[in-house]
């Protein structure tokens, strides 16, 4: 930043009185330039060469415009220095319209536009420079009298165009404008002693307007109070301690605003008043120069501001920012607790045009607080013509109409006050032209303008030269974030100097990484708009323009006067129209369709919905898309359609029978869906059997979709028979003498004394013959096979489960003979115990099955590796089941060789336990 030496000697020549900034902040934005200055003018045709290579992509507004107001003609004139006559209509004479600015505008709490409009200011701000001649001057839109005007005497010259401003409340409910100057008057008459009502703020139900006062009375600000919901007048005053002031802003239900002390410097304040005794304010912020424009960005209040010329100490314009807003928001206490986290010579080479920046509008957008510059033509060009003199040459003159030009300038930054902070140039100039006076021969002009970069370190700008590549815009002037975009306004300055303005420039930001967009390049619509004034609510944005053109030479062409602008979404146009109805087959997941956002077509909006986007069931739906911010208007339905055109697959077919030893439990089978994918089949009837028996199990596939296939599946259930208890290996000697055993084991479901024992027989496949029981028994001795196999086996663990068995013995010899097993010795036979159940039961055929390993004496010892390739898991199984085995064989032969006198009992000869019931 540039010390205070250097800046006092920037303005050396204007220390008397000359005061630039007076200037500046009696204009606000003001153009200071008329047709009679040809030469100035010059810097535009070449500004407009450099930037001839910089396309300004055309308009593709996405708002519709609706003009709710405008300021009419209120006087008739009749050329400089003559008296205007009543009117309109004027039978003689042209047209005037006075009121030229929207100077100061806001928003209730019950959602009216209340706005204030001042009268010719840029004449007024030409006349408050000493730059510029007070003679009297006339172009084909405008009009500044000075003092010829009616009003001079009593006024000075340079207040001679002054009318009286005017107060005025848009209605939003009956969309009818009142106006509540007159009340105003009925009170007092301060608002006559009101150069220009310049700013209107509000919060709750006090809505308060303020400007400067004239010069030619007391010095300070006038402020003037309405009740919002009564629309109400509840007074004005006076504060001296203050000189300007512009914009106001509420950040957490606190209304702040920026002003400039009559002492130099700036102030931020807090409204600390009510409806009886409105106009109390609490200083919360200190500034080195006029406060501007407010925002709040990062949980802080940032400020722009305009430089200190007047009072020591001078300053630069820059940006403040405010220390966090703490709950309840800033006090008194914290207004020493400000920061400038920018000032305009961090960007400007040239000290003393940096001396004539202005801070312009700022807003937080996307995470980034953005701000611009302001500008006055000429008035760099004419500072330094004071300071070092005006060049006789004419090329130097030129050169020094361009290297003094500037045009707004457009930054953006995040992190302020943080070493991370980011501050990033988004139009402007890598490089500006900078002017190195010849202090060995102060009298002349012959000092050298050079091209320097920008104190950035020369970085570029992100998407484009200043101006917006406009060489008219001078003035970042106004800034609001409406449906989630940054519209920014600017003013333009050839409205001055031509018979065809091309008006203020509404430009719009969609995200933090693309370039501005135009929304209007025409001052929507009306050449001689700029955009002063722009304030958002949640479904409209409300415009207030300023203009220099005062003249109204033809009613039926655009003409002067403020106006107040209402814009609203223009309605998305969908993509494609109608949409198509959709079918699918199973289900379909919708791709929101999209519309061009107000017919642009680069610029997309993709649909919303509250409808689920996954649709699976069949049937016939519609689907209702909203376009637009917050699912404003238009809407499309959509027809959507899904169907299942195919019936489930079982995954086997057919599917196979099961066969259960005791017991038969299902698995129930599946099946494949084009839509459902896998479905586990139900059935009705059971799917556990313990009854011995032949069952037949239907299937059925439902795919829930209207299809249903079924399948059915044969069950068995055997009797569960175990050969030789005791003994997996079921060992079959030639020479057995003892009877042999077959347990036919009882469960929960199967009683085995439903059995009709004497239907029992025990066969073999392909044997006709079979060999009946010697005897029988019932008792308690196995449970059911676990379902684990030894080899082909099914081993029952020996041990009470409550549910009696049956015991049959066979004649060992005889099955040997009848079923022709001696030619079977050294292999594995199976043999089939079939009968059939009691009358009672249904007589339904029963069987079971179990094996028998046939041999000759003692050649279980030769059985193992035979027996471990039948399917034993280990030799460890095995050797058990062997031994078993063996001490059968050995019993035996304890029979033959020694009689009943073997003094060891079998298993099969132990006391039968108490039989278990079901």
């Amino acid at each position: 930043m540039k010390s205070g030496r250097e800046i006092l000697t920037m303005v050396q020549a204007v220390a008397a009185g000359a005061i630039l900034i007076g200037f500046i902040s009696s204009a606000g934005g003001a153009i200071c330039c008329d047709s009679s200055q040809a030469a100035s003018s010059s810097a535009n045709e070449t500004y407009m060469a450099v930037v001839q290579s910089t396309q300004v992509p055309e308009p593709c507004p996405i708002l519709d415009r609706k003009l709710l107001a405008k300021a009419e003609p209120d006087e008739c004139y009749h050329g400089i220095g003559n008296p205007p006559s009543p009117g309109p209509p004027c039978p003689e004479g042209i047209p005037k319209v006075n009121q030229t600015y929207v100077w100061g505008m806001t928003k209730s709490e019950e959602g009216d536009i209340w706005f204030a409009s001042s009268a010719n200011v840029t004449c007024m701000a030409m006349a408050s420079s000493s730059f510029v001649n007070l003679t009297p001057r006339e172009g084909a839109n405008y009009v500044c009298e000075y003092g010829e005007s009616q009003y001079s005497p009593p006024l000075l010259p340079a207040q001679g165009d002054w009318r009286p401003p005017k107060i005025y409340v848009y209605d939003t409910s009956k969309n009818k404008l009142i106006e509540k100057t007159s009340e105003c008057l009925a009170v007092d008459d301060r608002i006559k002693t009101t150069m220009g009502i310049r700013s209107a703020g509000s919060l709750g139900k006090i809505v308060i307007f303020a400007g400067p006062c004239l010069p030619t009375g007391s010095a300070g600000i006038n402020l003037f109070a309405f009740r919002s919901d009564t629309k109400e007048y509840l007074g004005s005053t006076t504060l001296a301690t203050y000189a300007d002031i512009r914009k106001w802003l509420v950040v957490d239900g606190v209304l702040y605003t920026a002003v400039r002390n009559t002492s130099g410097g700036g102030s931020v304040l807090r409204w600390v008043g009510n409806l009886i005794t409105p106009f109390i304010f609490e200083e919360v912020g200190k500034l080195d120069s006029e406060g501007v424009e407010l925002a709040e960005h990062e949980g802080r209040l940032f400020v722009t501001t305009w430089p200190e010329m007047m009072f020591p100490p001078l300053a630069l314009a820059g940006l403040y920012m405010s220390p966090p807003i703490p709950p309840g928001g800033l006090r008194a206490v914290h207004a020493d607790s400000w920061t400038k986290v920018w000032q305009v010579d961090e960007y400007e080479p040239d000290p003393l045009i940096a001396a004539t920046y202005g801070g312009g509008a700022l807003a937080s957008f996307k995470g980034y607080l953005y701000w611009g510059t302001m500008h006055m033509p000429h008035v760099a060009e004419s500072l330094h013509f004071a300071i070092f003199g005006e060049p006789e040459d004419p090329e130097k003159h030129k050169q020094a109409e361009k290297g003094t030009n500037r045009l707004t300038s457009l930054f953006r930054g995040r992190n302020f006050g943080t070493r991370s902070q980011e501050i990033t140039l988004l139009y402007g100039e890598e490089k500006l032209w900078k002017y190195t006076p010849n202090l060995s021969n102060p009298g002349t002009y012959s000092g050298t303008w050079e091209e320097v970069a920008n104190n950035m370190g020369g970085v570029k700008p992100l998407f484009g030269p200043s101006g917006f590549g406009n060489p008219g815009n001078y003035y970042t002037w106004s800034m609001a974030v409406f449906q989630d975009q940054l519209f920014v306004g600017t003013m333009e300055a050839r409205i001055s100097v031509s018979s065809n303005p091309a008006g203020g420039d509404l430009f719009r930001f969609i995200d933090s990484n693309s370039p501005a967009r135009p929304e209007s390049l025409n001052g929507l619509g009306n050449p001689n708009n700029n955009f002063r004034n722009m304030v958002a609510t949640e479904d409209a944005l409300y415009v207030g323009t300023a203009t220099m053109s005062n003249l109204v030479p033809d009613p039926n062409k655009p003409h002067g006067g403020w106006e107040l602008i209402k814009l609203t979404a223009k309605p998305p146009i969908p993509d494609v129209d109608p949409l198509p109805t959709l079918q699918a087959e199973c289900g379909i997941t919708l791709t929101p369709p999209t519309a061009s956002r107000g017919g642009c077509a680069e610029e997309k909006i993709t649909a919303t919905t509250t409808s689920p986007l996954v649709y699976h069931e069949p049937g016939t739906y519609t689907v209702t898309w909203a376009y637009g911010y917050r699912g404003s208007a238009p809407f499309q339905t959509q027809q959507i359609i899904i169907q299942d055109s195919q019936p489930p697959i079982p995954t086997i077919d057919p599917l196979p029978e099961i066969i259960g030893k005791g017991t038969a439990t299902l698995t129930p089978p599946t099946a494949i869906d084009n839509c459902v994918g896998t479905i586990t089949a139900t059935t009705t009837d059971p799917i556990t059997y313990n009854i011995p028996g032949t069952y037949t199990v239907t299937w059925t596939y439902d795919d829930g979709h209207g299809h249903s296939v079924t399948q059915t599946q044969k069950v068995t259930v055997e009797l569960a028979i175990d050969i030789q208890p005791g003994s997996c290996f079921n060992q079959l000697n030639m020479t057995n003498i003892r009877p042999l055993s077959v347990l036919v084991l009882g469960s929960r479901g199967f009683d085995v004394a439903s059995i009709e024992p004497g239907s029992l027989k025990l066969g073999r496949e392909g044997i006709s013959a079979s060999v009946a029981p010697i005897r029988q028994k019932y008792q308690d001795l196995a449970t059911l096979p676990s379902g684990e196999k030894r080899g082909p086996y099914d081993c029952p663990d020996l041990g009470r489960d409550g549910y009696k068995d049956l015991i049959l013995d066979f004649n060992a010899q005889e099955v040997i003979r009848v079923l022709q097993l001696r030619e079977e010795k050294g292999k594995i036979i199976p043999l089939i115990l079939s009968g059939n159940l009691k009358a009672e039961y249904g007589s339904k055929p029963v069987k079971g099955q179990d094996f028998v390993a046939v041999s000759s004496p003692w050649s279980m010892f030769f059985q193992g590796p035979s027996a471990i390739t039948a399917g034993w898991r280990n030799w460890g199984e095995l050797s058990q089941d062997l031994i078993n085995s063996y001490l059968y064989d050995l019993h035996n032969f304890r029979l033959w060789f020694y009689g009943p006198f073997w003094p060891y009992k079998s298993i099969r000869e132990e006391k039968p336990a108490p039989i278990g019931t079901r």
